[in-house]
């Protein structure tokens, strides 16, 4: 399992909001990924999917209050996809760094 500690993500939600360079962990393996993170105070927030063998991902959130989905060049840095979390919807980026 190929695990990125120090990544970060920006997202950008329909409604205006934007939030650029939020630390997050992303796992990938061959059949899953997960990405976690933590805003402020708030316990951490966890979705986490599978892998269709292709680097395509779609994701569920911890609390079953989001889905999402993630795609890549093979072996890429680089992770983009759509969020739904909570009645908010938006995309987010992904930069992976080890």
């Amino acid at each position: 399992m190929a695990i990125w500690k120090n990544s970060f993500m920006d997202t950008l939600g329909y409604d205006g909001s934007i939030d650029l360079g939020k630390k997050c962990e992303v796992k990938i393996d061959d059949e899953s990924i997960s990405v976690s993170y933590t805003y402020e105070e708030e316990e951490p927030t966890y979705y986490k999917g599978g892998n269709d063998g292709s680097d395509h991902f779609q994701l569920d959130k911890n609390d079953q209050r989001g889905e999402a989905s993630l795609h890549r060049f093979k072996n890429g840095l680089i992770l983009e996809g759509y969020w739904e979390e909570n009645g908010g919807k938006g995309f987010w980026r992904i930069k992976l760094n080890k």
